[in-house]
């Protein structure tokens, strides 16, 4: 994780900052393809885009923990 410090509350260049910082992935190519007006816009797309994640990958643990072993079927 890297942090920097911006003397400036200005919101064009916090959401640079933030963009330059970011790993390529899919939430990246969402901001991308629909760029944020607001830090705070930001904020919100980056919480909802870890709820998700989150529900995704309880949803694939749990898939995993309900199929049958193959080699006790037999």
């Amino acid at each position: 994780m890297l942090t920097i410090r911006l003397q400036t509350h200005d919101e064009e260049m916090m959401i640079v900052a933030f963009e330059q910082g970011m790993v390529v992935g899919p939430f990246s190519d969402s901001l991308i393809r629909n760029p944020a007006k607001t830090f705070s816009e930001v904020r919100e797309r980056v919480v909802a885009h870890i709820e998700v994640e989150g529900t995704v990958l309880k949803k694939n643990d749990s898939s995993r923990s309900r199929k049958p072993n193959p080699k006790e079927s037999n």
